[in-house]
């Protein structure tokens, strides 16, 4: 089980000990209801890092497992196939990071990572669609990894929240909210309650209701998946309706024409423990 540190195999971070289900690209017709099965050749591995790049129309993704180590391969689907970039500058090869889409000034931020067992990292990326640049801000979240990130463009800022975060004893979850402006990392406080404490959620942006949608995730504090839902506005946290399941490590996605935002996949602990993946789909339409 997760959070066991006497396995070395629970070092990594959990994403990368569940499958990837896939990658979900915004739709161009919003009549459209089935799922297509398109090309899935060169896809990129287990545990990356991915956003929507929505200025150049592109699906990029960043490092992963490959093979029993961490990579450093830069991926983009361009709407028929998966293409590797080659920069001649980009991060370390590692895994399960955050990445989200900075609108206003047309980048994808990554965040963290971890490089291989019990290392995990709190470097910022930004890539132009040519090259990666580090930056150095003033301050940043505590190395970690399995964070949810969405960006908020309605206040141009880069939302995070929680995270693993190894220790030299048990791996430790965080309920930090940080949200990068383009040149530092700013920890803010919640007006009402804060979601509890955990790692491999997933967050993206509701535009039509102006904010950031943060479902499920996985508590080491109680080894389950959890499936509750909240919403944040830059000031508060605001629990709502909870998924009917609970899960970790999903896909969650907004469909702009359709004001839904779209969850699929992941995977259930239950105690016992009882692991299953999960193939359903759920929208969440603002309210249920």
């Amino acid at each position: 089980m997760p959070g066991n540190s006497s396995d070395p195999a629970m070092t990594f971070p959990l994403s990368i000990r569940c499958a990837m289900g896939a990658l979900l690209v915004p739709l161009a017709a919003a009549a459209q209801v089935d799922w297509t099965m398109i090309s899935g050749s060169g896809a990129p591995p287990l545990g990356c890092g991915f956003a929507w790049d929505a200025n150049r129309e592109r699906l990029v993704a960043f490092g992963g497992i490959p093979g029993g180590l961490p990579d450093d391969t830069t991926y983009e689907w361009d709407g028929s196939a998966w293409v590797v970039q080659n920069p001649a500058q980009r991060p370390s090869a590692r895994l399960a990071t955050g990445m989200a889409y900075d609108a206003a000034r047309q980048n994808c931020v990554l965040f963290g990572g971890v490089l291989g067992p019990a290392m995990p990292i709190n470097e910022t990326w930004t890539w132009n669609g040519t090259t990666w640049t580090q930056r150095f801000p003033a301050n940043a979240p505590s190395p970690r990894t399995d964070m949810a990130m969405a960006y908020d463009s309605g206040r141009q800022v880069v939302v995070l929240f929680g995270g693993w975060m190894p220790t030299a004893t048990m791996p430790q979850d965080s309920n930090q909210t940080w949200e990068w402006n383009g040149t530092t990392w700013v920890q803010r406080s919640s007006a009402g309650g804060t979601p509890a404490a955990r790692q491999s959620a997933r967050m993206v942006f509701d535009a039509a209701r102006g904010v950031a949608v943060m479902c499920g995730g996985y508590s080491n504090a109680n080894q389950v998946t959890l499936g509750d839902t909240w919403t944040w506005n830059g000031t508060a946290w605001t629990q709502v309706a909870s998924v009917p399941v609970t899960m970790h490590s999903h896909v969650l996605a907004y469909d702009g024409p359709r004001q839904r935002v779209v969850l699929w996949g992941g995977r259930q602990v239950l105690p016992g423990p009882v692991v299953q993946d999960l193939d359903q789909a759920y929208e969440w339409d603002g309210s249920s």
